[in-house]
């Protein structure tokens, strides 16, 4: 079904990055329209430009929230997928220095 070579972890994980990156584009959207119909009509259309802007701002909240529990999802594919193959995980590259055991 899948080839030998997929990886679900970065699957996953790229997928979180599309729905952040959706989240961005339409409240990017959202203001360019807003700020169209400011600009039109001021008088008229000012509270139709705050509810775009809102929903844009919504929408944007509501992507990055889905975006790290995606994300998170991932994370927890890849370290289980580690786990059962017996592999330790890799540390991460820090600057914190490991006291030795005693």
């Amino acid at each position: 079904m899948f080839p030998k070579n997929f990886n679900a972890e970065e699957s996953i994980k790229k997928w979180a990055s599309i729905i952040l990156y959706a989240g961005l584009i339409f409240l990017g959207v959202c203001v360019l329209v807003g700020f169209v119909l400011l600009c039109i009509e001021a008088e008229d259309f000012w509270w139709i430009s705050l509810i775009l802007l809102g929903g844009g701002l919504l929408t944007l909240f509501t992507a990055c929230f889905l975006s790290v529990m995606v994300w998170g999802f991932g994370d927890v594919v890849g370290n289980t997928k580690r786990i059962a193959s017996g592999t330790t995980v890799q540390a991460d590259q820090s600057d914190e220095v490991e006291l030795p055991e005693l």
